[in-house]
């Protein structure tokens, strides 16, 4: 892990990412568009390559959140976390269901409550909290993801 904080300008450059993160996958789940989620796959690479960078090349995903150094962190590393894996299974879905088939949801006892309850507890990590959003992406709850996600940006507003 890096023990650096974040300058204003990474600052900045992160909660503009996901800002756009945040709105495109919100979007790509209402118009369910190929357009759109391949666009919402591109943001989540950069997003990805931006986090690598200002973690210092580091497996973040690894991290144990209750650490002093990953609350800083912590809201860039939820929005990866909860919303990577799902866009992928989004743009799966949508690219079969252009070829006029349809990917059966996978059942689950996951839900939206679930995800937050995850986000709240700093001593669930990253890789169990993707996983859950992992769960809630194969049963076809994408709007559960958009939710959880809105409810990250609510919890760190102004931060």
């Amino acid at each position: 892990m890096t023990s650096r904080t974040l300058s204003n300008e990474q600052i900045k450059s992160l909660d503009f990412q996901i800002d756009h993160l945040y709105k495109s996958i919100r979007k790509t789940v209402d118009t369910q568009s190929y357009l759109d989620v391949v666009w919402n796959e591109q943001l989540f690479s950069g997003f990805g390559e931006s986090l690598s960078i200002v973690t210092n090349y580091s497996l973040f995903m690894d991290w144990h959140r209750d650490t002093q150094r990953t609350q800083v962190f912590d809201k860039y590393l939820l929005h990866y976390a909860i919303g990577k894996d799902p866009a992928s299974i989004l743009e799966k879905q949508i690219k079969i269901k252009q070829f006029g088939r349809e990917i059966d949801p996978i059942e689950t006892d996951v839900t939206t409550e679930t995800l937050k309850q995850a986000i709240d507890d700093y001593k669930m990590p990253y890789k169990k909290i993707r996983s859950i959003a992992i769960s809630l992406a194969e049963a076809k709850d994408f709007t559960g993801i958009v939710s959880a996600l809105g409810y990250v940006r609510e919890k760190y507003k102004g931060l």
